[in-house]
C-alpha cells in the first residue's frame, strides 16, 4: 500500500503547533515547511488480542475514521473494522473479548477511554 499524502491543512496545523511550542521555549522562529514529511505513516499501531490475532491500525479511507485490520497469528487476513473516530492516543489500542479500547484526547486535552464492540453491536 502507498502511504497517504500529508494535506496542506495537516502541514499548516503541524507548523502552527510547532511554532507555538518554539515560542514558548524561547526559540527563534524557523521555517518548518520543508521539514514536514510529504506522506503520513501507513501504520499507526500494531497490537494483539487475547486470541493471539494481530491488529493493524491505520488512517481510514475517509477522513475522521480509523481502520483496524485483523490477521491471524499465521498471517491470514480475518477482516477489517472502521472506527468512527480518529484515535489520538499515547498507547496502542487494547483489544480484549471483542472490545477495542483506546485513549482519546478531546477538547482541552481531556483524555478519555473510548471503546466499541468489534462485532458492531
Amino acid at each position: 500500500m502507498e502511504p497517504p499524502l500529508v494535506s496542506e491543512d495537516e502541514k499548516d496545523r503541524a507548523i502552527t503547533r510547532l511554532d507555538e511550542f518554539m515560542q514558548r521555549a524561547g526559540r527563534v522562529r524557523v521555517d518548518l515547511r520543508d521539514v514536514i514529511p510529504v506522506r503520513r505513516p501507513l501504520i499507526q499501531h500494531l497490537t494483539t488480542d487475547d486470541d493471539g490475532n494481530v491488529w493493524v491500525q491505520r488512517q481510514g479511507d475517509d477522513e475522521g475514521t480509523t481502520l483496524f485490520e485483523q490477521f491471524s497469528s499465521e498471517g491470514r487476513f480475518l477482516g477489517q473494522y472502521v472506527a468512527p473516530y480518529v484515535a489520538h492516543q499515547f498507547l496502542p489500542p487494547t483489544i480484549r473479548r471483542g472490545w477495542l479500547l483506546a485513549v482519546q484526547i478531546g477538547e482541552f486535552d481531556v483524555q478519555s477511554v473510548v471503546g466499541f464492540r468489534l462485532d458492531g453491536s
